[in-house]
């Protein structure tokens, strides 16, 4: 029986928060096998040892110890050691700490005590889980939503356009669709503001190494550009005035996007910051394809907010 449907019973008003107890631990306590200790709240959170998506660890188990994943299509689909798990067997597992073959699990699964109906506000929220963490995956593509206005839509339309010329997400390739697994514009928008937070500690490290160095924070008047000197600068603040400015005796140390974001966005006749969207993308999309088959929208989440994409930018010397 589908995990959503023998579930079902569980969606009462007021019935006990599955998501609660699966993020934090609310409404939960547990013991450990064999052993007088009393775990609550976060401690027995199940996001904590089996993923934000119920997937297993992130980035990987806790002392090598395997944790296998609870996610509604892991648990209803049987193995070559037990069958799938329903509504009342995975309650049995929950508080008795027995498997769905009758096994006992193993003893560092907390076997818990809930309040009446949590295990089965559990599992419906697992089985919603799994349709939240895979809307938008198709087995050809994977749907994004990409900015509004331009020239941000159309860098990430040339970002993704190139990333396609590849085996995309393990044969998924991404795409602008709806529903959307992720929302691209928000993705960049908070890539973008981390990396001019980053840029700026690059920068100021890059200058600390260069004797004499000098560090540019505002664009320089063109009637008082300095000469003989090591200017290090983000390049969008000198542009085209970086060849006046070797003209005058200066070396100048950079950082910009990768040259073929810079090329492309010379080729359309547009700026720095559109070459900037193109790398966030191509950056993102990256993170993406490092996740594996198993995509999950909070795994891919917490990969991208992991990123430093301060350090996606290049180092230019002339």
């Amino acid at each position: 029986m589908p995990l959503l449907v023998a579930a079902a019973g569980a969606a009462w008003a007021g019935a006990p928060d599955g998501a609660a107890a699966f993020r934090r631990g609310e409404g939960l306590s547990a013991g450990i096998a064999g052993t007088s200790l009393v775990l609550r709240d976060r401690a027995v959170a199940c996001a904590g040892c089996h993923g934000v998506d119920g997937r297993g660890p992130f980035p990987a188990s806790e002392g090598g110890q395997p944790i296998p994943p609870i996610n509604a299509a892991a648990l209803s689909r049987p193995t070559a050691v037990r069958p799938g798990y329903d509504a009342a067997s995975f309650a049995r597992a929950l508080t008795e700490g027995v498997a769905s073959d009758g096994r006992p699990l193993a003893a560092e699964m907390p076997r818990f005590r809930t309040e009446a109906g949590m295990a089965e506000a559990l599992f419906l929220f697992l089985g919603q889980l799994d349709r939240d963490e895979t809307r938008g995956l198709l087995p050809d593509r994977v749907n994004l939503s990409l900015p509004a206005g331009e020239p941000a839509h159309a860098a990430a339309l040339a970002a993704m356009a190139a990333f396609n010329r590849g085996d995309g997400f393990w044969g998924r390739l991404p795409v602008e669709g709806s529903p959307a697994f992720l929302d691209l514009g928000e993705v960049l928008a908070g890539l973008s503001a981390r990396m001019d937070e980053g840029r700026q500690a690059r920068l100021a490290g890059l200058a600390a190494d260069i004797p004499d160095a000098l560090l540019l924070t505002e664009a320089p008047e063109p009637s008082s550009l300095p000469r003989d000197r090591h200017i290090v600068a983000d390049a969008r603040l000198v542009g085209p005035l970086a060849q006046i400015l070797r003209e005058r005796g200066n070396r100048l140390t950079l950082l910009a996007p990768p040259p073929e974001a810079m090329a492309w966005a010379r080729a359309e006749g547009l700026g720095a910051d559109a070459a900037e969207i193109r790398m966030l993308t191509s950056g993102a999309l990256a993170i993406l394809a490092g996740q594996g088959r198993g995509l999950s929208r909070s795994r891919a989440r917490l990969a991208i907010d992991r990123a430093e994409p301060a350090d996606w930018l290049r180092r230019y010397d002339f």
